[in-house]
């Protein structure tokens, strides 16, 4: 094996299979479609932890420049242990 790594051609042809499969990678990810709270298969998660399934949704302040008072609510999924 060490032989085999060693020969330019392979080390080459080798080269360009791993930055063509990181090319198709990032492209990958980069074309699926992420919605906020969610896992890498689609499924709900907790807002905060983003670890477990949520129960119930909590409702928190975002501080917002363009909102009256300064702030903007917005409701998060919660699992009910984070």
């Amino acid at each position: 094996m060490r032989a085999w790594r060693s020969d330019p051609r392979h080390r080459a042809r080798e080269r360009v299979t791993r930055e063509r499969s990181y090319y198709e990678r990032k492209l990958r990810d980069a074309l699926r479609e992420r919605r906020p709270f969610t896992n890498d298969a689609g499924m709900p998660v907790c807002g905060l932890c983003g670890k477990l399934p949520p129960v119930a949704e909590i409702l928190r302040l975002r501080i917002c420049d363009h909102a009256r008072g300064g702030y903007v609510p917005i409701r998060l999924p919660y699992c009910g242990q984070c």
